[in-house]
């Protein structure tokens, strides 16, 4: 999606005037002010009647250790660092060194 003010750029209008001489480009303001709130009153309406049909949502928060990150890596042809995998195995009850960042390990 391209910023409202495109309507605005020279180059769109005569892009659009080339595509069809009879058409003229809508205003800044009309697609602020009506057409984009019209849409979205549109989508929210369309959204809350289909939650309304909803009988059951589950969430889950599972998260995956960075150990089976590695071996997803791997698994995957990404050869990841050796000295990450003998790391993260030496830390494997610490959750803060488990689930943190590969960025968080010194090496």
């Amino acid at each position: 999606m391209a910023p409202i003010n495109t309507v605005q750029n020279e180059g769109f209008r005569k892009m659009i005037n080339t595509l069809d001489k009879r058409y003229t480009v809508p205003s800044r303001n009309y697609f602020s002010n009506v057409a984009l709130p019209a849409l979205y009153t549109q989508c929210r309406a369309t959204v809350e009647t289909e939650l309304q049909a909803v009988q059951h949502f589950a969430a889950t928060t599972k998260c995956i250790s960075r150990l089976q990150r590695w071996e997803r890596a791997k698994l995957h042809g990404l050869n990841p660092p050796e000295e990450i995998r003998d790391l993260l195995l030496q830390t494997h009850a610490d959750p803060e060194y488990n689930l943190s960042l590969w960025s968080g390990y010194p090496l």
